[in-house]
């Protein structure tokens, strides 16, 4: 009388807590045979003579594509059921364009194409001017592209820096021009110890002749990357830069 349940539901009840519990030790045990079964030897489980077998599991999707570059770049045969991959290279302008792009990684890679690419078609000029003219502009991370793609063509890019940092009257401007320049020697450190004197005197130039705290701060901070040079890899600076600063 003083029971909570009725006898009947209370012995229903422990009949499934013992199902339930006999269910979880028969998964445990399947779980432990599948594992043991799955370290005997086996023709099936045996590595593959195949190098693509691993991935041969279904038509299409990105480990066919990997699959297919793998063979292209190693000059194999593009395994039965997968296309070769075909990388299709964008033009000068498309790059530009890909320097508007949001993903940082992206924007430096259009910076690596346009420097690889410029001079292709002997028009190098051209595309040094066509980035000084982006050097202008409000978008900070458009501009900086631009400057990271100055500073990896060299010191070909120098004379036309140089006049337009003592040219203009945009102070944005002769700021991106001395952090390009900084840009070359940074991307060409092998470069620092013949590092353009007539470059140097320009900077020198600016520093003492242009007023505005900004051309001053980012020429100083160019002078001294170029004089600091890349030690940690070898590089040293240029000490020329260094007695620039000194002066």
């Amino acid at each position: 009388p003083g029971d909570r349940w009725p006898r009947p539901r209370h012995h229903a009840l422990l009949s499934m807590a013992k199902i339930v519990c006999v269910s979880f030790v028969l998964l445990a045990l399947l779980a432990t045979s599948s594992h043991s079964f799955s370290l005997l030897p086996s023709p099936l489980l045996r590595p593959s003579a195949d190098p693509f077998a691993s991935t041969r599991c279904r038509t299409g999707g990105p480990r066919a594509a990997v699959v297919a570059l793998r063979a292209q770049a190693g000059d194999q045969d593009v395994p039965e059921g997968f296309k070769a991959f075909e990388a299709s290279e964008k033009s000068l302008d498309e790059w530009f364009e890909t320097l508007k792009d949001s993903r940082s990684s992206i924007r430096s890679m259009a910076s690596m194409k346009i420097a690889e690419l410029h001079d292709k078609d002997g028009k190098g000029d051209e595309v040094i001017a066509r980035l000084m003219k982006l050097l202008v502009l409000e978008d900070v991370h458009e501009r900086r592209a631009a400057v990271q793609a100055l500073g990896m063509m060299g010191v070909k890019v120098l004379p036309p820096l140089i006049d337009e940092l003592l040219a203009t009257d945009d102070r944005l401007v002769r700021a991106s021009c001395s952090k390009a320049i900084g840009a070359v020697a940074l991307k060409n450190p092998e470069l620092l110890p013949d590092f353009p004197q007539s470059a140097l005197d320009g900077m020198k130039k600016a520093i003492l002749d242009i007023p505005d705290p900004v051309t001053k701060i980012a020429t100083v901070s160019s002078l001294g990357q170029i004089g600091g040079g890349d030690t940690a890899h070898g590089y040293p600076g240029c000490e020329r830069a260094l007695d620039v600063l000194c002066e």
